[in-house]
């Protein structure tokens, strides 16, 4: 957890062969609350989550009900 309504989840290991770098990354969401995808900016209905994402992808959920100030430029 980042603070009280964002869970980051790391990238603990080394990505795939793939000139594509890509990373494999298992999350575990609480299911007391509802969480936000901070890439798709959708529900996510799933609490056991394995997911591909690629270098400049932080897997990132905020918790429903969270003001979170974000700066587009």
């Amino acid at each position: 957890m980042w603070g009280d309504n964002i869970l980051v989840s790391p990238k603990l290991s080394s990505p795939g062969t793939s000139s594509d770098e890509i990373w494999q990354v298992s999350t575990v969401l609480p299911t007391s609350v509802t969480w936000y995808n901070l890439i798709t900016k959708l529900v996510e209905t799933e609490t056991q989550i394995d997911k591909n994402y690629t270098n400049d992808q932080i897997p990132c959920w905020v918790k429903a009900g969270s003001i979170i100030p974000i700066l587009n430029h």
